[in-house]
């Protein structure tokens, strides 16, 4: 058993009043993580799981601990308080200012975006070993469609210019990037997803179109026409958005957790290559427990 005399942290405590004796909090200074210990409770493990944001703590199944940072003490201590008979409050002079950092990261497969069970949109990104960065549905749309709403797939997507993850006012040469990152991504002969050949066929559409400057000029103005008819964009909002691309080396501003780095901003998006200059395809075949990844020549 742990008391506050023990503990240099920012959380306060008083266990010695508690009769059961498994109850442990350990603060290490090093690495700024409380390792909690409890007896089994569902309330705690539920309150921790949907209190206390997925990268602000882990599970060590080895220590068989929580591991909790300086950002989640807050949510930490309400669950405890809750499911145990203790008082923990956290120190008004606690700093969990977040630290963002800039970063490129090489994402092997991106997830869908699910609602989780705090309500986040958010999709998780492989790293080739874990799912270890959290991607908020709002950084995603940011950087692959200007912040507009679009849909999973190619062929789902609101416009030509969601297919290819760029915003209305993408240039000629952004549109290219985009359909050379796109298209290596679909290609059916690579891509073992199910419908890979007609999401194929959406994107080249999409950049048939778009940089055709007769026909992009028709489209913009059967986009504003439509636009002005439903009061604004026209899009069906799906709840499993994912991004156009599901791989990639990616340089984004990151705020790093106890297991999971929360993505705040995409700045770049490029071909995953490796050192023979071979491109990363990731896809995830239908009844399959996991992405399958292929490295393709371009």
């Amino acid at each position: 058993m742990r008391t506050n005399d023990d503990n240099e942290g920012s959380l306060y405590f008083d266990l010695s009043e508690l009769r059961d004796e498994k109850i442990e909090i350990e603060y290490d200074a090093d690495t700024g993580t409380y390792a909690v210990t409890t007896p089994w409770n569902k309330s705690f493990v539920h309150g921790i799981k949907t209190e206390v944001s997925a990268f602000n703590r882990r599970w060590d199944p080895q220590r068989k601990v929580w591991v909790v940072s300086e950002a989640g003490v807050g949510g930490l201590a309400d669950v405890l308080n809750g499911a145990f008979d203790v008082e923990v409050t956290v120190a008004p002079s606690a700093s969990t200012a977040a630290v963002v950092a800039r970063e490129d990261i090489d994402v092997h497969y991106m997830g869908l975006v699910k609602t989780r069970t705090n309500g986040d949109e958010t999709a998780y990104g492989h790293d080739g070993q874990d799912w270890a960065y959290v991607f908020p549905r709002s950084v995603l749309e940011s950087f692959f469609s200007g912040g507009k709403t679009v849909l999973s797939r190619p062929t789902q997507a609101a416009t030509h210019f969601a297919v290819l993850g760029v915003a209305r006012s993408a240039g000629e040469d952004e549109i290219r990037r985009a359909y050379r990152r796109t298209i290596c991504q679909w290609h059916p002969d690579v891509c073992e997803e199910p419908d890979a050949t007609e999401q194929f066929m959406a994107v080249q559409k999409a950049r048939e179109i778009l940089l055709d400057k007769s026909l992009r000029g028709r489209y913009e103005a059967g986009l504003a026409f439509q636009e002005s008819v439903d009061g604004g964009e026209s899009h069906q909002y799906n709840a499993t958005y994912s991004a156009p691309v599901r791989c990639g080396r990616v340089a984004v501003d990151i705020e790093r957790g106890v297991k999971l780095g929360f993505i705040h901003k995409i700045h770049e998006w490029k071909e995953l290559r490796d050192k023979y200059g071979k491109v990363l395809v990731s896809s995830w075949p239908a009844g399959a427990d996991m992405y399958q990844e292929r490295w393709v020549t371009q």
